[in-house]
């Protein structure tokens, strides 16, 4: 009787402790659940964002290359312009030189009395000096604008490295942020994964703690047997029978 009387009280505090820990692992696996949930939220987000930033890096890349592009065009146009110039200047002295030595036959026609071919003469040395001066003076103009293409060309050679760089930092920082998500997406499934079991072990002990809350069945008594035998009915010999002759 004591012990049957001990046997109901254990298998209840057995069933409370059970139920005990399928409260703690149905939270806790709740818990593992969002948590992951959370994490692989999160990780969605980041690799978003890791899109973005790779195609603004790309872009930033590709602007900065044109840029480059650009400033090797104009850079290409004032060793033009300054080839330019030089053939300017060359030919703006090679007829300040016809200038002056027409004026010098000039004189030297004046003196020997042809006063009419000596002034022929000056109308064109003068008229090749202003050419002279107009070759030079163009010349100068196109070292200026030289000059000036030339830190043009250097700046938007300056901010074209600058927008490639700030693509390529922008890359880097979109493959970081990829591999943060990897890694945050993975550890986000496997504590989703952990919390997912969790919730199903507390399934499992909530239900062993209803068992052992259950009444055990009581076995039913046996029946007494009668140990009187009982008569078996006896067989008689069935006689034969013979066939009849006709």
């Amino acid at each position: 009787m004591q012990n049957g009387s001990r046997d109901p009280e254990h298998r209840q505090r057995a069933a409370d402790a059970t139920a005990d820990l399928a409260t703690e692992a149905a939270i806790e696996g709740i818990d593992d659940v969002e948590g992951g949930l959370d994490e692989i939220a999160a990780a969605d987000e980041l690799a978003a964002i890791s899109e973005m930033t790779a195609e603004a890096g790309a872009a930033d890349v590709e602007q900065g290359a044109a840029m480059l592009d650009v400033s090797n065009e104009i850079a290409d146009a004032s060793v033009l312009l300054r080839q330019m110039s030089a053939e300017d200047v060359t030919r703006g002295m090679d007829l300040a030189a016809m200038s002056g030595q027409l004026a010098v036959i000039g004189d030297l026609v004046q003196a020997g009395g042809m006063p009419t071919l000596a002034a022929a003469l000056r109308q064109i040395s003068a008229r090749l000096h202003l050419v002279a001066t107009g070759d030079l003076l163009q010349s100068r103009s196109a070292t200026a604008l030289a000059d000036a293409l030339d830190l043009t060309s250097r700046q938007a050679a300056g901010l074209g490295a600058n927008e490639a760089n700030e693509g390529l930092v922008r890359l880097a920082m979109a493959r970081e942020m990829a591999n943060v998500s990897d890694a945050l997406a993975a550890a986000g499934a496997d504590r989703l994964a952990e919390g997912l079991a969790g919730v199903y072990a507390a399934d499992d002990l909530a239900a062993e703690a209803a068992a052992l809350r259950r009444p055990r069945p009581q076995p039913t008594p046996a029946q007494p047997q009668d140990a009187t035998p009982q008569p078996t009915p006896s067989r008689r010999a069935t006689p034969k029978r013979t066939p009849k002759k006709r």
